[in-house]
């Protein structure tokens, strides 16, 4: 009995070992990372944008919920977990997800995103373009937004 369960135990993870791997090897590369969506007028740039916040955002909240569980079962602290969030500039309506708004604080860094949280900046030249903003401290607070942000968001 013992050594067929052990077989079982070893089959079930190398089944979930293989299944891992082939999603991973099938997952967009935008996905998980900075991307940047370009194209002509009307080509569909923010509905497939949206397409991919929807896909990650949901995926980081299953995986932290299974986390959340599994240290849970181990009786590890759980109070410092945060749970991920999907930030945007315009308001987006997806089901079962709330959308919070990024604001200035957050791209100033005066206020922080939740670890592993989504952030979808559509038209963004709308929020800070470089003629509207001539205050030199915000501007130099925006570029280096955007270079950190690029470091930050790899996984």
């Amino acid at each position: 009995m013992d050594s067929k369960l052990i077989l079982f135990i070893v089959i079930l993870i190398a089944v979930a070992f293989l299944v891992n791997k082939l999603r991973k090897y099938f997952k967009s590369p935008a996905v998980g990372s900075l991307c940047l969506v370009n194209g002509g007028v009307k080509s569909g740039k923010t509905t497939f944008s949206v397409h991919l916040c929807k896909k990650e955002i949901k995926s980081r909240i299953r995986h932290f919920k299974v986390l959340k569980f599994l240290r849970k079962l181990l009786f590890m602290d759980i109070s410092n977990m945060e749970e991920p969030k999907l930030y945007s500039n315009i308001p987006l309506d997806i089901k079962g997800v709330q959308c919070n708004e990024v604001t200035i604080e957050h791209l100033l860094r005066e206020k922080r995103f939740n670890y592993g949280s989504v952030v979808y900046l559509s038209e963004f030249s709308l929020v800070a373009d470089s003629r509207l903003v001539t205050n030199d401290y915000i501007n130099d607070k925006l570029l280096e937004f955007f270079k950190l942000f690029g470091h930050e968001t790899k996984g």
